[in-house]
C-alpha cells in the first residue's frame, strides 16, 4: 500500500459539479470508465464498520488522493463520497472510488427492509415484496462449448448452491430453536492434471488471482467426445500458476465452481479421490463439490408454548456432527420474497414465498429443477456426473440481478420500484412509526412525580394517580411530513406496574374511531412489538377469553390433532375453568395454581423476550424453561402415571412426531390489530392470523451474539451487547435569538478548554502532595469535611476541543481568568432552526449578591431521593480520598463555567447533584438537567459514577449520550469508549469540572444527532439534514416538559436555586420561566405560519429569528406551553 501511496504522483481530477448518488453496502456497480468490470460496494463512508484488514489490497480509483487513501488506512473508513468497491473477478483489485466513478444497478434490499425514496424524504415505508431477476454464467465449460451468459431467470427458480449457509434457524428434535452460525466443509477440488483430492484443511484454501485465460482453463472441462476428464486432451491450461498475481480470501462459504488454491502442504497431506500427489503440479484447482460436515448452531431456546405437561429435553451441542444426515434437524424455510406479490396478491404460503432477496452477483447458485430449465433457458446446460467424474458441477455464477420490490408506504400507499431507485434508511428516528405498528398514548411525558407538600411557593404538585394508564392502539397511516399518526385504540387501556406492562394485559376490542396524535406522543410498545421477518414463537390459543376480542386462527390443531400424550394442543381458559371445579389446588378460592404458573408466567416471559434490552431477554428465555402445567392435565402438577397403558416416549424425542406449528416468521402485519404468521417450519408451510400479545421474538436481525467457538459448550445465549455511546464531533442548529434576554447579561460562549491558575496541570503533583489548606479541617472521628470554599486555588480558563472523544485538559501559563473562548460550530443546520444562529452560549449571569452560589456544601441530610444514597459510605474517609475531594471542591468553588451549579452535603461528602441550565442557540435552551454523583472508594483511580434525571417517559432519548435510565455515556466517565489515551479518566490529569464542562459543551450541542455513535462522519451531510433536524425538534420539545417537571416536582438540593432561576418576582431572578414561554410562542408562531421563511422550509433566516416546527411537534409544544402558563398565572397571584 505504502507503494501505492508513494507512486501517486499524477495530479487527480476533482470530482464533478453536480450531484450523485449515496452508495450503500452491497450495491452492485459498474465503473463508468470500465462498463465491463462489475463489483460490490464493501465498504462506504456513512456506514460504520468495524472489520477492517490491516493490510487492504486495493488501490485508488481516478480521483482518490494519496490523502483520501492515507485516511482510509487511519481510519478504516473511507473519506466522505468514497467507497471501497470490489470487483467480481478476483484478477481486478478493489480500489477506492468516489461515488461519481460508479454506477448502481442493482441494490440489495430484503423482505422487511425499511426505505426511503430518497434521503431528503421525510415519507418512509417497509418493503412488503421482493422480486428478482438473474443472469448466470455456467461456473463450468466444456472446451468446445462457446461461453454463455443466461438471462431473465427469476430468483424464485434457483438455491444456493451451498447446502447450509450462515443465518439459517433450525429446529432440532422439534423443540430446540438455534441459528446457524458456522458451517465447516469438505472440499473436493480438481487439479489442472485431472486429480482430485479432498485437502486436508479447507480454511486455508484461498483464492488465486487469475487472469481471463487461466480462469477459462481451469474451469474448462473436457467435450463428451474427448478422453475422460482425469487427462482432458483439450485445451491445457497455461502453465505457471505459482507466478500468480496473489490471493484473496476465500468467502466463508465455497461451493462448485470456485477456483482455490491452497499450499502444497495441505494438498499432499489430503485425501486423494483421483490420482495421487505430484510435487510439480501447482496447488490450485477447481472446487467440484462441497459437503458439509459440521454446523455450529447457537441455540436460543426450547420451546414451552405446549400445553400439555412440558418436558425438558437438554440443549444439544454447540456443534453438530452432520455425518450421512441429521433426522432430527429441520431448517425453517425463510419467507425471502415476502407476504404478497409485486402485483399484491398473496402468496400461497407454500410457493412464491422464497422469490428475491437472497442473490447477489457471485454467488453460486442451482436451478431448483434443472432438467425444466435445460428446456426453457437456451444456453443452459446439464453436465452429467459421467462427464465429471461422478460429481454433479451444475453449478451457475450470478453475472448480474435486477431486484424489483413492492413497498407500503407510511400513508398507506404501496408501489413497485427498482430496488436501485431505492434507499435504506438508516439510523431509524427512535419517534417513526409505521401502519400496523402497535403504540402507547404518553400524554404526559414525565416520569411519575414525586409529590410534596406544597410547601415550596410557587412550585405545582399534581394530582396523584394510584395506577397510570395509557391508551394502547394501532397506527392506521402517518402522515411522515407532519409528523402525525392516525391511530385506532383498543378498548382496554394498557396497564403498567413499575414501568412495565402487567403480566396478562390484553388488547381486548379494537374501536371503530381513529385519532390524529403526535409521533412525540406515541411509544412502541416493547411487549407487543413485531417486525416483518421477526421469527416468532406462538403461545397456545386463549380464545375463550372474553378478554380476547380478536378472534384468531389457532396455531396448531384442535383436539383431534394430539397426540396420544396430548403433548400439543390449543390450551384454552375454559381449561382452567374446569379444574376450578374440579378443585385444584389453589391460592385461594378463586386462583388456580397451575392457572397462575401458566397465564402470569408465560405473558411475563414473552414481555421479557420481547425486549430488546438483552438481559431482559434472557431472562425471558430462562422462565420459559420453567415447565407450565396444564391445569386441565395436571391440576396437582402430578407426573405421567407410570402405569399408564399408553405407549412411553423418551423425553429426548418426546416432540419429534409433532408439528412445528408454534414457529413462525412474521409476514405481515394488519392495522386490525392481527399479525400474519408463515409456520415455515412444516412439511407444507401455512399462513396463520394471530393477536400480537400471543407472539414472542425468538429471533431477528437486529440481535447481537458473540460469535460461538469450538470450546462454546455452556452458554449459548451468551448475547451480550454493550450500550453504545456517542461519537460526537459535530455540534448542531437550535432554537435561540441572538437577543440578550431580560435579566441576563450579554450571551458568552461556552468556555470549552480547562487551564489550571499558573499554568499547572492537575497531573503534575502526586495525590499524595496535594496540600489540606488551611482552609480544610479532617475530625479524624468522623467523615464531615470542614472547608473554605473561598480558596483561590482552582481552574481559571476552560477551552475544550470540541469533539466527545476530546475531553483533553490544555496547560495554560500565566493566563488571566479567562472562561468564555468561542467554540467552532457546523455551518449545517436544522431545517425548522435557523441557518445562521450564533455559536451554543452558556447562560450568563451577573454577578450580584442575591445570586446562589454556584457551588456549596450543605448542611442539610442527603436528599432521599438521590440515585446513590444508599450507596455505602465509609465512616472514616481516606486522607487521600478527602484530600482529592477537597481539590475538586476548591476548582468547582471557584472555577463553574455560568450555568452550572453544584450543590454537595456535609454528611455525604461522596455525593454530588448538578444542575447544567440548557445553553442557548441549542434545543436545550433554558432547560434545567440534574445529575447525580458518586464517587466510590477507588476514586480518582476511577471516574466517578454519574446519573441523568430523565423525564422523557418513555418517548426517547434527549440526547444520544443520556439515556432514558439515567446512563451518561461519557469517555471521561469510562462509559464509552476513548480512542486515545488522553480522553479518558486520568487519575492525575482529570476532573470533575471538566465532566462538567464535557456535559454541556459536547453533549448540549447544536446537533445532537451526531453525537450518535458513528454518526459524526455524517456532521454537515446533506443527506442527513432532515434526519438531524427531526432530532433537533424531538430535543426541544422533551426540554420543554423538563422546564414544567421541575416546576411541578421541586429537586431536593435545588429548590431555591430553581425558583430564583424560574420564577418572576424572585429579587435578583432571571425569570427564565417567561423567557421559555415567550419563546415557545415566537416557534409556535412562526410553525402556523404561511410564509415558508417563517417555516424554515426556504430563504435565509435572519440571525435570532425563530423558526417553526412541524404539525406533530406543535401538539405536545402547546400542551406544555399551556401548562408553564397556568404555572406562571398560578405564581404570580401568589406572590
Amino acid at each position: 500500500m505504502q507503494e501505492i501511496i508513494s507512486n501517486m504522483d499524477n495530479p487527480k481530477p476533482r470530482p464533478p459539479e453536480g450531484t450523485w448518488d449515496t452508495l450503500f453496502l452491497e450495491d452492485t456497480c459498474y465503473l463508468k470508465e470500465l462498463p465491463k468490470l462489475v463489483g460490490i460496494i464493501s465498504k462506504t463512508w456513512h456506514e460504520p464498520d468495524d472489520e477492517w484488514d490491516d493490510e487492504p489490497d486495493f488501490i485508488p480509483g481516478s480521483i482518490a488522493t494519496e490523502n483520501d487513501m492515507i485516511s482510509l488506512l487511519g481510519t478504516g473508513q473511507p473519506p466522505r463520497h468514497f467507497a471501497v468497491f470490489e470487483p467480481l473477478t478476483p484478477f481486478h483489485r478493489s480500489r477506492l472510488v468516489h461515488e461519481s466513478e460508479v454506477k448502481v444497478v442493482d441494490r440489495a434490499l430484503a423482505f422487511g427492509d425499511v426505505v426511503k425514496r430518497n434521503l431528503k424524504s421525510p415519507m418512509s415505508g417497509t418493503v412488503i415484496s421482493v422480486s428478482s431477476q438473474v443472469s448466470v454464467q455456467h461456473s463450468f465449460q466444456i472446451a468446445s462449448d462457446p461461453t454463455v451468459i443466461i438471462t431473465g431467470i427469476p430468483g424464485v427458480e434457483l438455491r444456493l448452491a451451498h447446502e447450509w449457509n450462515d443465518g439459517d434457524l433450525v429446529v432440532y428434535k422439534g423443540c430446540w430453536v438455534g441459528i446457524v452460525e458456522e458451517v465447516v466443509d469438505e472440499v473436493v477440488i480438481r487439479l489442472e492434471n485431472g486429480s482430485v483430492v479432498v485437502p486436508q484443511d479447507s480454511t486455508e484454501l484461498e483464492i488465486p488471482i487469475l487472469n481471463r485465460e487461466e480462469e477459462a482453463a481451469i474451469r474448462s472441462i473436457s467435450s463428451p467426445d474427448s478422453a475422460d476428464v482425469t487427462d482432458p486432451s483439450g485445451e491445457r491450461p497455461p502453465s505457471g500458476f505459482s507466478q500468480r498475481a496473489g490471493t484473496i480470501p476465500a468467502p466463508a462459504l465455497l461451493s462448485p465452481g470456485f477456483a482455490v488454491t491452497t499450499s502444497k502442504a495441505n494438498i499432499r497431506r489430503g485425501k486423494w479421490l483421483y490420482g495421487a500427489y505430484d510435487p510439480n503440479v501447482p496447488p490450485t484447482g477447481v472446487i467440484v463439490a462441497v459437503k458439509t460436515t459440521k454446523l455450529g448452531v447457537r441455540w436460543l431456546r426450547q420451546n414451552s408454548m405446549v400445553t400439555g405437561r412440558f418436558i425438558p429435553v437438554e440443549r444439544p451441542s454447540t456443534w453438530l456432527e452432520l455425518g450421512e444426515g441429521l433426522p432430527e434437524l429441520k431448517r425453517f424455510c425463510r419467507s425471502t420474497g415476502g407476504f404478497a406479490s409485486l402485483d399484491g396478491t398473496p402468496y400461497a404460503a407454500s410457493s412464491g414465498a422464497t422469490d428475491g432477496g437472497v442473490h447477489q452477483v457471485g454467488d453460486r447458485v442451482r436451478f431448483k429443477d434443472l432438467p425444466r430449465a435445460v428446456i426453457k433457458y437456451p444456453g443452459v446446460k446439464n453436465i452429467s456426473r459421467s462427464e465429471a467424474m461422478g460429481f454433479d458441477i451444475n453449478t451457475f455464477g450470478i453475472v448480474s440481478t435486477l431486484t424489483r420490490v413492492r413497498v407500503l408506504w407510511q400513508d398507506m400507499t404501496e408501489t413497485v420500484h427498482n430496488a436501485r431507485d431505492l434507499v435504506p434508511y438508516l439510523g431509524v428516528d427512535e419517534q417513526e412509526v409505521w401502519p400496523g405498528e402497535i403504540v402507547v398514548l404518553k400524554l404526559d411525558s414525565g416520569d411519575s412525580p414525586r409529590y410534596s407538600d406544597s410547601s415550596t411557593p410557587g412550585i405545582v404538585s399534581p394530582s396523584a394517580d394510584a395506577q397510570k394508564k395509557d391508551k394502547v392502539g394501532v397506527v392506521q397511516s402517518v402522515n411522515s411530513q407532519k409528523r402525525v399518526a392516525n391511530v385506532k385504540w383498543f378498548g382496554n387501556p394498557v396497564e403498567f406496574n413499575g414501568g412495565s406492562v402487567t403480566p396478562g394485559f390484553k388488547t381486548g376490542e379494537l374501536g371503530g374511531e381513529t385519532e390524529d396524535v403526535s409521533v412525540y406522543e406515541v411509544m412502541g410498545l416493547e411487549a407487543l412489538s413485531v417486525r416483518r421477518g421477526d421469527f416468532v414463537s406462538i403461545s397456545p390459543d386463549n380464545n375463550s377469553s372474553s378478554n380476547s376480542g380478536i378472534g384468531a386462527a389457532p396455531a396448531g390443531g384442535g383436539a383431534a390433532d394430539r397426540n396420544a400424550h396430548g403433548q400439543i394442543h390449543p390450551l384454552r381458559l375454559g381449561d382452567t375453568d374446569r379444574t376450578r371445579l374440579e378443585g385444584a389446588d389453589t391460592l385461594n378460592s378463586d386462583i388456580p395454581i397451575n392457572a397462575l404458573d401458566n397465564n402470569l408466567l408465560m405473558n411475563l416471559s414473552a414481555a421479557l423476550g420481547a425486549s430488546s434490552d438483552p438481559q431482559l431477554q434472557e431472562f425471558g428465555r430462562q422462565l420459559n424453561q420453567i415447565p407450565f402445567n396444564s391445569p386441565a392435565q395436571y391440576p396437582q402438577r402430578s407426573p405421567v402415571p407410570q402405569h399408564s397403558s399408553r405407549p412411553r416416549t423418551p423425553c429426548e424425542e418426546a416432540y419429534l412426531t409433532q408439528p412445528i406449528d408454534w414457529l413462525g416468521e412474521v409476514v405481515d402485519i394488519g392495522v386490525d390489530g392481527l399479525v400474519t404468521v408463515r409456520l415455515g417450519a412444516l412439511e407444507v408451510p401455512r399462513n396463520i392470523r394471530v393477536s400480537v400479545d400471543r407472539l414472542f421474538i425468538v429471533f431477528n436481525d437486529d440481535m447481537d451474539f458473540d460469535d460461538i467457538s469450538e470450546e462454546e459448550t455452556d452458554d449459548p445465549d451468551d448475547d451480550r451487547s454493550s450500550e453504545e455511546g456517542s461519537d460526537s464531533s459535530s455540534d448542531s442548529s437550535a432554537i435561540a435569538s441572538s437577543r440578550s434576554p431580560f435579566g441576563v447579561s450579554p450571551r458568552t460562549p461556552i468556555a470549552e478548554s480547562i487551564c489550571y491558575e499558573g499554568g499547572e496541570r492537575l497531573g503534575n503533583r502526586e495525590e499524595e502532595d496535594w496540600p489540606m489548606g488551611d482552609g480544610m479541617e479532617v475530625n479524624g472521628g468522623s467523615s464531615v469535611v470542614e472547608m473554605d470554599t473561598s480558596a483561590d486555588d482552582g481552574v481559571r480558563a476552560a477551552t475544550m476541543e470540541h469533539g466527545m472523544e476530546a475531553d483533553r485538559i490544555e496547560a495554560g501559563k500565566g493566563i488571566e481568568a479567562a472562561k468564555d473562548v468561542a467554540t467552532q460550530t457546523s455551518p449545517q443546520h436544522a431545517s425548522f432552526l435557523p441557518n445562521n444562529t450564533l455559536a451554543l452560549e452558556a447562560l450568563s449571569m451577573l454577578e450580584t449578591s442575591e445570586q446562589p452560589p454556584r457551588f456549596a456544601i450543605l448542611d442539610t441530610p442527603a436528599p432521599s431521593d438521590h440515585t446513590f444514597v444508599d450507596k455505602c459510605c465509609a465512616t472514616l474517609l481516606e486522607p487521600a480520598f478527602l484530600r482529592r475531594l477537597h481539590k475538586e471542591h476548591q476548582i468547582l468553588s471557584t472555577s463553574l463555567p455560568p450555568g452550572i451549579m453544584v450543590r454537595g452535603w456535609e454528611s455525604r461528602l461522596d455525593l454530588l447533584r448538578v444542575l447544567i441550565i440548557g445553553p442557548t442557540n441549542t434545543p436545550y435552551e433554558l432547560a434545567p438537567f440534574f445529575f447525580d454523583f458518586y464517587f466510590p472508594d477507588t476514586f480518582p483511580q476511577s471516574p466517578p459514577i454519574a446519573h441523568f434525571h430523565s423525564w422523557t417517559g418513555g418517548i426517547g432519548k434527549i440526547n444520544p449520550n443520556l439515556y432514558e435510565d439515567g446512563k451518561v455515556c461519557l469517555s471521561l466517565l469510562g462509559t464509552w469508549h476513548a480512542e486515545q489515551k488522553n480522553e479518558a479518566w486520568s487519575a492525575g490529569g482529570s476532573t470533575v469540572l471538566q465532566v462538567l464542562v464535557s456535559l454541556m459543551g459536547l453533549v448540549l450541542v447544536r446537533e445532537p444527532y451526531y453525537n450518535e455513535a458513528g454518526f459524526g462522519v455524517l456532521a454537515g451531510a446533506d443527506e442527513v439534514s432532515l434526519a438531524s433536524a427531526l432530532y433537533s425538534e424531538k430535543a426541544y420539545i422533551l426540554s420543554r416538559g423538563f422546564v414544567k417537571h421541575v416546576l411541578e416536582t421541586p429537586m431536593p438540593g435545588f429548590e431555591d436555586e430553581i425558583k430564583w432561576l424560574y420564577l418572576p418576582h424572585q429579587k435578583g431572578g432571571l425569570n427564565l420561566l417567561e423567557m421559555v414561554i415567550s419563546f415557545a410562542k415566537e416557534v409556535i408562531k412562526c410553525s402556523e405560519s404561511e410564509e415558508p421563511s417563517a417555516r424554515g422550509e426556504a430563504g435565509e433566516v435572519t440571525a435570532g429569528e425563530r423558526v417553526g416546527v412541524t404539525a406533530g411537534a406543535l401538539i405536545p409544544l402547546k400542551r406544555n406551553l399551556h401548562a408553564l402558563e397556568r404555572i406562571l398565572e398560578r405564581v404570580s397571584r401568589c406572590l
